[in-house]
């Protein structure tokens, strides 16, 4: 075999065994960053449960600064950056009102883009986000289960939607997480990855907690580890109109859906519908407006 050839296949055969020694230490260290991860998601959740369940059943929603730290946080936006980069998030889709129809319609949302974490093959493409629905998922469900002294959530079960908004005004109306029916979404885990967030980039939060008060209704900012709960089917809540329109700037936020243990009951507040929704329930003497309330989400 010619000399130079054979140099160059040897040097071709170290370069291998070179990328493929730094590949090995790259996933020996990932695996060390996620297992702390996860661990900090646990202790997170450990630390919320009692409390979160007495502000759920108090005013109907929970917050908490600072849930899992700066680090983890920026791990995670970046990660969904990352996604939004390689077009893992398409146009998102809702539902809402037509009044001419008088039924539910769903349309295509203006600036917001949205997809589901899922693990599997998929777990290269955001390690960090897959393990913080699984490890919420287990922890929250565990930590309210104990606060509550009987089941509550069940501790295998969820769905999520990763969603950006990208400005211009993008938002969601006002409308109940839970759709009724079969729907056993009981718990929505929000969680808020903008550290540049600032006033008037608006994009809050908006809880209307008085259920027979349209009127009365608190916002919050989608700051920064952020950890927002509530339950499903009993606040009704929107997003406001986001003007984020740079990337750097653009609104994050990773949402979680917990479902309701075996005999747990599903409310649903007819009186609440009718101070909130009054053009939909006033449809309440046809076949569909009974359920419509529950499917709209602006």
């Amino acid at each position: 075999m010619d000399q130079g050839w054979k140099a160059v296949q040897d040097a071709k055969e170290t370069l291998k065994g070179k990328r493929l020694g730094e590949e090995a230490k790259r996933v020996a260290a990932d695996a060390v960053l996620g297992k702390k991860f996860q661990e900090t998601v646990t202790a997170s959740c450990q630390a919320v449960g009692a409390e979160a369940l007495a502000a759920l059943n108090t005013q109907g929603y929970y917050v908490k600064d600072g849930f899992l730290g700066h680090e983890a946080c920026a791990f995670m936006r970046a990660e969904s950056e990352a996604l939004k980069a390689a077009g893992e998030l398409k146009r998102g889709e809702s539902t809402r009102w037509d009044s001419m129809k008088q039924e539910v319609e769903t349309y295509q949302k203006e600036n917001v883009l949205t997809m589901q974490i899922q693990g599997g093959s998929n777990y290269v493409k955001s390690p960090r986000l897959v393990e913080y629905v699984v490890e919420i998922t287990k922890g929250i469900s565990r930590a309210m289960n104990s606060a509550n002294g009987s089941p509550l959530l069940l501790t295998s079960h969820q769905t999520n939607k990763l969603a950006v908004c990208l400005g211009e005004g993008s938002e969601y109306s006002k409308h109940y997480d839970n759709s009724g029916a079969l729907d056993r979404r009981k718990l929505t885990i929000l969680y808020y990855m903008n550290p540049n967030w600032a006033l008037e980039q608006g994009g809050m939060f908006r809880a209307f907690a008085d259920k027979a008060s349209p009127e009365y209704f608190v916002d919050i900012e989608p700051l920064a580890d952020r950890f927002l709960c509530f339950w499903s089917d009993e606040l009704v809540h929107g997003v406001q109109p986001s003007y984020a329109n740079s990337p750097n700037l653009h609104r994050y936020a990773l949402t979680v859906w917990l479902v309701a243990a075996e005999g747990v009951e599903i409310k649903k507040d007819e009186e609440a519908e009718r101070a909130h929704f009054a053009s939909v329930a006033a449809q309440d003497s046809t076949p569909v407006a009974s359920s419509a309330v529950r499917e709209i989400k602006g």
